[in-house]
């Protein structure tokens, strides 16, 4: 979840376009947000982190998130969407489209240090296989399995610089999971508010998968971004992630756009 600070120079913004921030939206509060993610690979590493040549992948996603402020320290949220999916590398389905699993969230801003500027907070959540899941004649957005979801986020601020870093587990469980054993995320966001209406930032993020039987998806992540204060209530949010290094994965070129609005 995002929250909406004071756009100055003494209290930069501190949502980021994919490291989660600490801070909570504050009793009664609503935040919609409503994301569109453009994502393309032509290129894949190898078991040994050589790239090689894959069939032309594209996604298209758009997701809406509702959070509300349920105390002063506790939010809630819910997020789905939808995805149209082309994948031309193999013999299996190279199309699909349908609706995301449902994400259900609580965070709970257990530290809150306003001298320091320092907030960190604990989210826990459950990802429900609500989705449309691949098949034998087409491509499904949907993970094919339940999941816990888990993160652990800290939120540091001085003069104009902010800072998020953010250590996640998603664990799948039930049957359907498969190989699928879990995924582990730790991502780091640097931002300046460079005026009081744009914010460029850059974040560092590093994700591994366990696989049963099968060698572990791994990459590091860059991710560059501006952070737009459209009012005191509002935010747009636009940048781009690009897969640096990793081994069994898509060299991955996403394009994330964001609207967030408070009421």
């Amino acid at each position: 979840m995002y929250t909406l600070s004071t756009v100055a120079a003494a209290e930069p913004e501190t949502s980021k376009l994919v490291t989660q921030d600490a801070p909570t939206l504050g009793h009664g509060v609503f935040e919609f947000e409503l994301d569109y993610r453009l994502l393309g690979a032509t290129r894949r590493l190898d078991d040994d982190g050589e790239s090689k040549s894959r069939g032309r992948r594209r996604d298209q996603t758009w997701l809406a998130t509702l959070s509300y402020g349920l105390t002063e320290r506790i939010d809630v949220g819910i997020e789905t969407g939808w995805a149209e999916l082309v994948d031309r590398d193999g013999p299996g389905p190279s199309r699909g489209d349908g609706f995301t699993d449902v994400s259900m969230v609580l965070q709970w801003e257990f530290l809150r240090d306003e001298t320091r500027r320092l907030s960190v907070a604990y989210v826990g959540g459950l990802t429900s296989d609500t989705g449309d899941d691949t098949s034998s004649h087409e491509l499904g957005p949907g993970q094919g399995y339940w999941s816990i979801d888990q993160a652990l986020l800290v939120t540091k601020s001085w003069n104009r610089w902010t800072t998020n870093a953010e250590l996640a587990f998603f664990l799948p469980v039930g049957d359907d999971r498969d190989g699928a054993r879990g995924t582990l995320e730790a991502n780091v966001a640097l931002g300046y508010q460079l005026r009081e209406w744009v914010q460029p930032e850059l974040e560092l993020l590093w994700n591994r998968e366990r696989l049963r039987g099968d060698d572990d998806p791994k990459r590091l992540e860059l991710v560059a971004g501006l952070v737009f204060s459209a009012s005191s209530r509002s935010l747009i949010l636009l940048g781009g992630r690009r897969t640096l290094a990793g081994r069994s994965t898509d060299v991955e070129n996403e394009l994330i756009m964001r609207i967030q609005v408070e009421f």
